[in-house]
């Protein structure tokens, strides 16, 4: 199970944007962390995806978690790796392969449970959280992330 959302920095840089008619999505890069969990009755679980992170939560909050618990790997984004649905939306694959984040710092393979999408000026798009997903060279770990503004 996962959940995304749109944060808050990027929607009122979107909305600066419209307003402007200068719009643009402007995908640059992810980052997948080992943050985005809890602790309940003993057993990690995935963390609510919080709109009001600027980045991943193990970077930007790395108090909540262990030393060993902090990793993150960082891919840049191609063309290639988004397909516009709309004007309004995009749907942006985030591919960490194979041969890619199969040991985190302290050499063992990382745990990753959070995804942040980035602009190319650095504003987290979207955070999305789901449940542990464990990395090594035998495993490929693909996400979808549909990104879209809708006006109310």
């Amino acid at each position: 199970m996962s959940t995304t959302v749109i944060t808050d920095a990027w929607l009122e840089k979107a909305a600066d944007g419209l307003q402007s008619d200068t719009f643009d999505f402007g995908v640059s890069f992810f980052r997948i962390g080992e943050g985005g969990w809890i602790t309940s009755s003993g057993t990690k679980v995935s963390r609510a995806a919080d709109p009001t992170l600027t980045n991943i939560d193990c970077i930007q909050n790395p108090s909540r978690y262990t030393v060993d618990s902090r990793w993150s790997f960082q891919k840049s984004i191609t063309s290639a790796m988004i397909t516009e649905v709309t004007s309004k939306s995009v749907k942006v694959q985030c591919l960490v392969d194979t041969s890619e984040a199969n040991l985190d710092s302290s050499g063992f393979p990382p745990e990753f449970w959070e995804l942040g999408i980035f602009d190319g000026d650095g504003t987290m798009i979207s955070y999305t959280t789901f449940s542990r997903q464990p990395k090594d060279d035998s495993v490929a770990l693909r996400h979808y992330i549909t990104i879209a503004l809708v006006r109310a």
